[in-house]
């Protein structure tokens, strides 16, 4: 399920997207030391599950960051 998914017939893409999504999710829980799972009920529904850690505590900032308000400023009119 979470393997990449390529189609040999072309004539099969009716329906939508490339079947990299859930491979993408996988590799992305991986990078962050978590992990995706998948689990089918009973009833035929679909449970995916990511686990990741939590940190301990955040990263600190560099004291000059920390002190710097955020500005925003609004987009230029398009020309």
């Amino acid at each position: 399920m979470f393997d990449r998914f390529y189609r040999a017939d072309p004539s099969r893409s009716s329906a939508g997207g490339v079947g990299l999504g859930l491979a993408i999710s996988r590799e992305l829980a991986m990078a962050q030391q978590g992990r995706l799972t998948a689990e089918l009920g009973n009833d035929g529904s679909l449970c995916l599950k990511l686990d990741l850690p939590a940190a301990a505590q955040p990263p600190a900032l560099p004291e000059t960051l920390s002190r710097l308000p955020v500005r925003l400023s609004p987009r230029p009119e398009p020309r």
